[in-house]
């Protein structure tokens, strides 16, 4: 009997938090979070995007993330940082790659990567190793 299919199916994980849905507490994801309505707590993942409308207020560690909505808190991400013109990140910003489209708003501390997969740490406690 022949194999119908080679190669099995690859799918990424994905985490959505609809519009109209409060969600607190911790998600850690392989894949992607998008975040249409309100998240609080802390996130993990590879992907996270918040959507116009969507609002996130965490502790995050992330490989890439797109804020079109509000961002409040502190955040690694090892990757790219796009915050779209409809964005605005409040806290404190740790980043490897940022981008600010016109109309996107920082109210928050930055600060570029200094070396290869940092993690999550408190800020407090990176101000004290200074």
């Amino acid at each position: 009997m022949k194999k119908l299919v080679k190669k099995p199916i690859q799918t990424e994980e994905l985490t959505i938090i609809p519009e109209n849905t409060r969600l607190e507490g911790h998600v850690e994801a392989s894949g992607k979070v998008v975040v249409y309505g309100s998240f609080i707590g802390t996130v993990k993942c590879s992907v996270l995007e918040i959507c116009k409308g969507g609002s996130v207020n965490a502790k995050a560690e992330v490989e890439t993330a797109a804020i079109g909505g509000d961002f409040e808190g502190e955040m690694v991400c090892n990757g790219r940082l796009r915050i779209a013109s409809t964005g605005t990140a409040k806290g404190r910003l740790l980043y490897r790659t940022l981008f600010v489209e016109l109309g996107g708003s920082l109210k928050c501390s930055v600060s570029k990567l200094e070396s290869e997969n940092t993690k999550l740490l408190s800020f407090q406690q990176k101000q004290n190793r200074s």
